[in-house]
């Protein structure tokens, strides 16, 4: 999710080619687990109001749907055509594509609605993750809970070329949520040792990884890699201070 007015982002684009191989992507599918492990260690009784900031395809919608019937759902997403596919994935009704550095007043019917807002692998493609953080913040209640991953490591030429500006390590993850006020916050690394391993091997293979990933050009082979890898990553630790994935919790004060 980015302001549209950055050339280097076509959110579109990307969802026509990567939707399927990011449905595969055996990172994000060790965030969803982190996430909803998070999730199942903080859920309340009654009706929880839950956010996606930055839901892309709709994956982890319909993962939280699927685990969670009784949660109240809410998507947002700055591309049209991701907005299109979590519609008709997930079959929910309240998804709207959203710019949250600089949307419309329409969404304030929902600043404060929100018990736990999830925003995964969004902050590294902005330009101002301050700004996001702080707007982010507006749509949870007083002591609603905000999970957010970041990536870490070296970055590879394909994060380049999907708009990434920066990766995290726990200082500057810290020094971002000080910069946005938010006090209340639990930073931690995961993924050590296999999703280190997988970002090398996303690293070394360059720019042919465009083509491997695209859905035009999907193999089988890599289908084969990703969900060997997806094995592996249950044996990841969840917290190591050579992990490459933050992950984040935080409370609205």
């Amino acid at each position: 999710m980015e302001t549209k007015n950055n050339p280097k982002d076509d959110w579109d684009d990307h969802w026509k080619k990567y939707s399927d191989s990011a449905s595969e992507n055996p990172a994000q599918k060790y965030r969803f687990k982190l996430i909803l492990d998070e999730l199942r260690r903080n859920q309340s009784f009654g009706a929880i109001n839950f956010v996606d900031i930055g839901c892309g395809q709709g994956d982890l919608l319909l993962e939280v749907k699927r685990t969670f019937p009784g949660f109240n759902l809410l998507g947002l997403e700055l591309s049209h055509e991701g907005v299109n596919i979590v519609k008709k994935k997930t079959g929910i009704g309240n998804i709207f594509q959203a710019d949250l550095l600089g949307y419309s007043n329409e969404l304030n019917t929902f600043h404060g609605w929100a018990d736990i807002a999830v925003c995964t692998e969004v902050l590294e493609h902005v330009d101002d993750p301050v700004l996001f953080l702080k707007t982010s913040m507006k749509f949870l209640k007083t002591r609603g809970m905000l999970i957010i991953t970041l990536p870490g490591g070296p970055m590879s030429i394909f994060d380049k070329s999907i708009g990434h500006r920066q990766h995290f390590n726990k200082e500057t993850s810290r020094q971002l949520f000080k910069d946005a006020g938010i006090k209340n916050v639990d930073i931690y690394h995961a993924g050590f040792p296999w999703h280190n391993l997988y970002r090398l091997v996303v690293i070394l293979r360059g720019h042919k990884l465009e083509k491997d990933v695209n859905k035009e050009s999907l193999s089988r082979v890599a289908i084969i890699i990703m969900r060997m890898f997806s094995f592996l990553f249950r044996f990841n630790l969840k917290k190591s201070r050579w992990g490459w994935q933050n992950f984040v919790v935080a409370w609205k004060e």
